[in-house]
C-alpha cells in the first residue's frame, strides 16, 4: 500500500485571492500602488488563487487523487497596531520591500491600509475572514 502525501505551501496553505485574504490583500495592493514595477513580485502570494490551476499543478507533478478545497478561516488581531507590527517587522518580500521605502511612504501606506481595513474594525479588533485553498494529492 501507498502512503499518501500532502503538498503543501507555506503554512500549510495557499492564499485565495487578494479580497478573500484583506489581512495580506490590502497591505500587497497599497504597497503596489507606491511600486507599481514591484507589483507582480507582491501579488506572488496569491498567483495559485485559482482551484482549477492549483490541481492542474498537482496532477502535472504526478499526483492522483487530487482534491482543492476552499477553507475560509476567522481572523482576528486586537488592534491595528498590533495588526501592522507584524507586517512591518515580518519575513518575506513583502515586508522587506515595505522596509525599502522611505518613512513618507510608509506612513502613507499605513495610514491606507488602516483606511481600508476599516470595514473589518469591531471596536478596536481587526476581524477579517482569510480563505485558503488547501491541496491535497497521492504521489
Amino acid at each position: 500500500r501507498r502512503c499518501g502525501r500532502r503538498v503543501r505551501g507555506a503554512g500549510g496553505c495557499f492564499l485565495s485571492t487578494p479580497v478573500k485574504a484583506p489581512e495580506w490583500g490590502v497591505f500587497s495592493d497599497e504597497l503596489s500602488r507606491v511600486m507599481p514595477a514591484q507589483r507582480h513580485g507582491l501579488q506572488l502570494s496569491f498567483v495559485l488563487s485559482d482551484p482549477a490551476r492549483l490541481a492542474a499543478m498537482f496532477q502535472d507533478a504526478g499526483f492522483t487523487r487530487v482534491d482543492v478545497q476552499r477553507v475560509v478561516k476567522e481572523d482576528a488581531v486586537t488592534d491595528f497596531d498590533s495588526y501592522w507590527r507584524a507586517l512591518e517587522h515580518g519575513t518575506g518580500a513583502i515586508p522587506q520591500i515595505y522596509r525599502m521605502l522611505d518613512e513618507s511612504a510608509r506612513r502613507s501606506i499605513r495610514q491606507r491600509t488602516l483606511s481600508r481595513l476599516s470595514e473589518f474594525r469591531h471596536g478596536n479588533t481587526l476581524a477579517m475572514s482569510v480563505e485558503t485553498l488547501i491541496g491535497t494529492g497521492r504521489a
